[in-house]
């Protein structure tokens, strides 16, 4: 049996892709500090780095997606965890964020597709 999603465009998408092209950025910059690097130059790039990361935290998930990224930038891989950062509140959100996919999901009319039936009912 297959299924077709049609994926509507979320009125954050702008704003997550932004803060994704902000946090590589940062993680690039990093990444690329060249060895004997100053300390200030160390510092400037981790503040940025964290900066992108406490926005990323800061948005609303729209999507279990959003929130694992959020939970893999928080340091729940690592176990490093982000200071500041409520692991407790991001496992919630994807609670939330779950229940509300499962309550839209109930209401969905599925239809036959090439011969396939797709209506479990």
């Amino acid at each position: 049996m297959s299924w077709v999603m049609i994926k509507r465009p979320h009125p954050l998408d702008r704003v997550w892709s932004y803060a994704h092209a902000q946090h590589e950025a940062a993680q690039t910059a990093v990444d690329e500090l060249p060895t004997g690097s100053s300390q200030v130059d160390e510092d400037t790039a981790c503040a940025a780095l964290l900066a992108a990361e406490l926005a990323i935290l800061a948005l609303p998930a729209r999507s279990i997606d959003d929130c694992l990224i959020k939970l893999m930038i928080s340091g729940f891989e690592s176990g490093n965890l982000v200071s500041g950062c409520d692991r407790q509140a991001i496992v919630n959100e994807l609670v939330l964020v779950m229940d509300e996919a499962l309550q839209r999901g109930r209401h969905f009319s599925l239809t036959e597709i090439a011969g396939e039936v797709r209506d479990a009912r």
